[in-house]
């Protein structure tokens, strides 16, 4: 049992990767396969406790569970070792077992082929069709392909010949990598075609295509990651990460994801910069304010506050006298003493002073933080209760 579910599981999770639109008749084949697996089990499971209960086995339970367990071992394993237990006469009429046992083989061999067949079936179809995230067309033998920036058609198995063209003139090929568990193709390197020369991300370059369709090729840290999806540098160059680039048939560039990429400027990237600094700010500080009273695990309180902090506030035992706080709800935040790199909360919390006789009370609090740069987190460096 437990191998077969072992099997399952892989099967379950890996054998259909939902990069790929493998349609309704393989999800019916894996819910066959898993079918087959447990009705295996189930039957030999039957005919060992049947065949040890009929033989009157005092393990009979033993045998049973192990069977369940350990599957078609157990069974010829149980099979030799109580061949020749109970009387004759008991041992006679024993139809209904064996076919029991018959019908576990055949469903265990139909389990086998079953599995092999499928893992083989999916990785051809894999190998033979695009990610579902392309944007693929029909030719005209019915095949799915993508197209590149001139026009030229690819079929999947023509993938790794597609062609990028860089401003110069020249022409690239993909190099891929896949993953352990899948089939889908990631591009992390280009071979020039004129050269034959291979570039790839362990060279410290990433790999870009540009609002007119050519690729570019960069050193990895002179394009920034935005959170809309697309790449910017110094220059306020706008580029799109490789794979998110797809072509129509007129050479059209058109995104993976669905959006208009293209509609993004310099400024929008600016904007959301600053809306995902103030986000991350904000987790930081909520996060830094759970851990400065984080009972008993003083640590994390360290790590978490500023060494004035630690030294002014906390006392061994409990900070500015609060054993313990749990935060509510924030009333007001803003930054500290007009420095950007303090900010400051005031915040309702459900608190508990040191004293142990006290009861939760609902306090106000303030607390201001620092930006620590040399770890790029946000540090308590004051405490007041206001109320």
């Amino acid at each position: 049992m437990l191998f077969v579910i072992l099997i399952i599981l892989l099967i379950t999770f890996f054998g259909i990767d939902e990069s790929f639109d493998f349609g309704i008749q393989y999800t019916l084949a894996l819910a066959g396969i898993i079918i087959t697996g447990l009705a295996h089990i189930i039957t030999l499971t039957k005919a060992v406790s049947s065949d040890a209960k009929r033989k009157n086995l005092g393990a009979k339970i033993i045998w049973t569970i192990l069977t369940f367990l350990f599957g078609f071992p157990a069974g010829v394993f149980y099979a030799l070792f109580t061949f020749k237990a109970g009387k004759y006469e008991e041992r006679k009429d024993n139809r209904k077992n064996i076919i029991l046992v018959i019908i576990s083989i055949v469903l265990m061999f139909a389990f086998a082929i079953g599995t092999t067949s499928f893992m083989r079936i999916r990785t051809n179809y894999e190998y033979t069709h695009f990610p579902k995230f392309m944007t693929t067309y029909k030719n005209s033998d019915g095949e799915d392909v993508i197209y590149d920036k001139t026009g030229i058609a690819y079929t999947r198995e023509e993938y790794e010949s597609f062609k990028y063209y860089n401003r110069d003139g020249k022409t690239y090929t993909p190099v891929f990598d896949y993953d352990i568990f899948s089939n889908v193709p990631e591009i992390y390197g280009v071979k020039c075609t004129e050269s034959n020369e291979e570039i790839t991300e362990f060279d410290m370059y990433d790999f870009f295509i540009d609002r007119d369709g050519y690729l570019v090729i960069a050193p990895d840290n002179e394009f920034e990651y935005s959170s809309l999806g697309v790449a910017y540098n110094s220059e306020q160059n706008i580029c799109y990460y490789i794979s998110t680039v797809d072509w129509t048939p007129d050479g059209e560039m058109i995104f993976a994801n669905g959006e208009d990429l293209s509609k993004i400027t310099y400024q929008d990237i600016v904007e959301q910069k600053e809306k995902d600094r103030q986000s991350q700010r904000d987790d930081d500080i909520k996060y830094s304010f759970f851990n400065l009273f984080k009972k008993g695990d003083w640590e994390y309180l360290q790590y978490h506050c500023t060494d004035d902090f630690w030294d002014e506030y906390f006392d061994g035992s409990s900070v500015s006298g609060l054993e313990s706080a749990e935060l509510i709800d924030i009333t007001e935040q803003g930054t500290a003493y007009n420095d950007e790199s303090k900010y400051y909360i005031i915040a309702n919390a459900k608190c508990k002073s040191s004293n142990k006789s006290s009861q939760y009370k609902i306090l106000k609090l303030k607390v201001v933080f620092d930006y620590d740069k040399d770890y790029s987190e946000w540090k308590a460096s004051e405490i007041t209760v206001l109320q």
